[in-house]
């Protein structure tokens, strides 16, 4: 039977933070995340020649950002977490960014150490407290970078490093 097109709701994409070590993680959801917008942006150099007069470009690095807001809860190991590496120089945290639930064939999203950046916390009278975090790519002894995540049959996932 053919797969049935259909759109994926937002409220299903999940985060998660890894509590064990890269090469034998433990994924705990982080579910004070209320919304995550991810980018992949390449940067591009000219490639082109006098063959053509159009400028032709190619793909050379990207830039990988997370931002997510969060809701501010001091007894949330998730949210000391991300609040500890905002304000830290070096820390990072090694996450899961999914557009679905990591026990779901088919699920896409990436995998990173990421630096985190507190870049607000907008304190209005009228509402709750959410900081919200960019997060970006770290150096780091585990991974080249930013892997390309397909989580796949038993809930094993695919790491194409990116």
């Amino acid at each position: 039977m053919a797969a049935v097109s259909a759109p994926k709701p937002g409220i299903g994409a999940k985060m998660y933070r890894n509590t064990g070590t890269y090469a034998s993680p433990t994924w705990a959801e982080v579910d004070a995340v209320l919304n995550c917008t991810l980018t992949l942006n390449w940067n591009f150099a000219e490639a082109g020649s006098r063959a053509t007069r159009a400028m032709i470009q190619q793909k050379t690095r990207f830039d990988h950002t997370v931002t997510c807001d969060m809701r501010a809860d001091d007894a949330d190991t998730d949210y000391a977490a991300f609040r500890t590496a905002a304000l830290s120089p070096t820390s990072s945290l090694d996450l899961l960014v999914l557009d679905g639930s990591l026990a779901t064939e088919g699920v896409r999203g990436f995998r990173a150490h990421y630096q985190v950046n507190l870049t607000s916390q907008p304190q209005e009278a009228d509402g709750s407290i959410y900081d919200q975090f960019e997060l970006k790519p770290a150096p780091n002894a585990d991974s080249a970078g930013v892997a390309g995540i397909v989580v796949g049959v038993n809930s094993n996932f695919t790491e194409t490093q990116l």
